[in-house]
């Protein structure tokens, strides 16, 4: 089966399921998203990645009426039809239906789009070219909304020129990737740009902390400087779809470490602690 889809209620086929112009996710981009993955009728980390829209919610005044197990009941609902057994979902809520009209006064309830597809999950630690940019984002980036052209335009620009994926920063410091957190490590140190407006509070981030804290590796939650990140031991990069990816390079530089041993690590105790 080629996905399914819901909206409002109706579910059916991906490719059959339509939404008003009227929703305020298409002239505005009025919505947040998350993205999660699951196998076998389950969704991994379902509660931190609902709990993590919620908020992203309620940070834009987003009146939705939902709880996180209404939420996950209607997305494994939605997961049994899809009839997949390896899936992503994808969950939006948009504020209300009330035609192109800017202000957000007056607007009650939330639309929700829910879409379930094939997806396979991450089982070893994968290495990926990595450049730089300057991170020209708005400074609400801790919201997850589907406000996403500056990671479209950096995707798109790092694959033209043979990258995987493009590291952002910000002033001279590293603040996360085009769609992933960053981490370094450094003499056997994890570091990483604390929690702020500035980056997104990934799952996989705090999942790699709290394995590598159970590995006795010290972390850090400090920003790193672009002369840092040249010069690390190794440069990490964490997804939900991905779990941890490891560069082999950065603007053209190569990296191969010892500490490629403690990236493999990482990735074994967050798979045991994340995928079950």
């Amino acid at each position: 089966m080629c996905g399914y889809a819901y909206y409002n209620g109706n579910g059916g086929r991906r490719d059959s399921i339509r939404i008003p112009l009227d929703d305020r996710s298409i002239f505005f981009g009025d919505a947040v998203y998350d993205m999660m993955i699951g196998a076998n009728g389950k969704i991994y980390q379902a509660e931190e990645h609902f709990e993590r829209l919620l908020k992203s919610a309620g940070a834009i005044g987003l009146d939705h009426g939902f709880t996180v197990d209404k939420l996950i009941s209607i997305a494994e609902e939605c997961i049994k039809k899809s009839e997949l057994q390896v899936y992503s979902v994808y969950v939006q809520l948009s504020r209300s239906s009330e035609g192109r009209v800017h202000s957000a006064l007056g607007c009650v309830g939330a639309n929700i789009l829910i879409c379930i597809e094939a997806a396979e999950l991450p089982r070893k630690l994968c290495e990926v070219k990595l450049c730089t940019s300057e991170d020209k984002r708005y400074r609400l980036c801790n919201i997850k909304t589907v406000n996403l052209l500056p990671a479209v335009l950096y995707s798109t620009d790092a694959e033209r020129c043979g990258y995987d994926e493009t590291i952002l920063h910000r002033d001279g410091y590293v603040t996360e990737c085009a769609h992933s957190n960053v981490f370094i490590m450094h003499r056997g140190i994890l570091y990483t740009h604390p929690l702020s407006e500035l980056i997104l509070p990934g799952i996989t981030r705090r999942h790699l902390i709290l394995s590598a804290k159970m590995l006795g590796i010290r972390v850090i939650e400090e920003p790193f400087s672009l002369p840092e990140l040249y010069s690390a031991d190794e440069v990490l990069i964490t997804s939900t779809t991905k779990l941890i990816r490891v560069a082999t390079e950065v603007d053209g530089i190569s990296y191969k470490s010892e500490d490629r041993e403690i990236c493999s690590a990482l990735f074994c105790e967050l798979l045991r602690d994340m995928l079950p």
